[in-house]
């Protein structure tokens, strides 16, 4: 259903920002 597509764009942002976050703060990162 709808909700079912909103929660994995929710899940899908949220990830994105959890790696930007982990690859700011690890230099090996890039």
């Amino acid at each position: 259903a709808d909700t079912d597509e909103v929660a994995r764009g929710l899940a899908a942002s949220a990830a994105m920002q959890v790696m930007d976050a982990v690859g700011d703060v690890t230099p090996t990162a890039k």
